[in-house]
């Protein structure tokens, strides 16, 4: 996305410059015949360039370009809360398209970021660990810290005497996250309904008593 400078003799017949990895530029910002001047493209790789000329003779550059890799300098809230939002800040992070959870869960990354901070989505389903960020010319980085992941936690169950198929009230917080309660007798059951501070479930047939 930035502009590049190649400079050189005869450059004037250049008709089409090659990034490694296969990316093609052939409208130039200026062309002279000691100088062109292009936009590198988003999925260009390290690597040398090729010159083509309107033969279709290819001139390789002996000097390489090397892609900008994104700093990450934090991920924040940590601990983060699953379906929620989380803020990553640092360097050149326009550049990154790609961002993967622990689990190899993948965020989606929200409108309106910028080079030092961009907003992403956790997913559902991710798992605590580094968060891995990737970008069109193939980088990759990870963050320095393992992002941990908000756990809900219980206050109250009401009631606690109750028959199979019965409801039952738990009370407490970021309860929102809970997709599924586990039962002594190695039963299991998805909420009924979901809040912050409230789920409601059935007890299933076979549940023993206990946590």
């Amino acid at each position: 996305g930035t502009a590049l400078t190649i400079e050189g003799t005869d450059l004037d017949l250049v008709k089409e410059v090659v990034f490694s990895g296969g990316s093609k530029v052939s409208s130039f910002t200026s062309v002279e015949p000691a100088k062109i001047v292009l936009n590198v493209p988003a999925d260009a790789k390290d690597g040398a360039l090729k010159l083509v000329v309107a033969s279709l003779e290819e001139v390789a550059s002996t000097q390489e370009v090397v892609m900008k890799v994104p700093v990450i300098a934090g991920v924040a809230p940590n601990p983060a809360k699953t379906g929620g939002m989380v803020t990553v800040s640092g360097q050149d992070l326009d550049l990154i398209t790609g961002v993967v959870f622990g689990g190899g869960k993948t965020g989606s990354i929200q409108a309106g970021g910028s080079d030092t901070e961009i907003t992403v989505s956790v997913p559902a389903d991710a798992l605590e660990g580094a968060v891995s960020f990737s970008t069109a010319a193939g980088k990759t980085v990870s963050s320095a810290s393992s992002l941990t992941l908000v756990k809900p936690a219980i206050s109250s169950i009401a009631p606690t005497d109750v028959q199979f198929n019965n409801e039952i009230t738990i009370t407490g917080t970021d309860l929102d996250i809970v997709a599924e309660v586990k039962f002594s007798g190695n039963q299991e059951a998805a909420p009924t309904s979901v809040s912050l501070t409230e789920i409601k479930v059935s007890v299933p047939v076979g549940t023993t008593s206990g946590t």
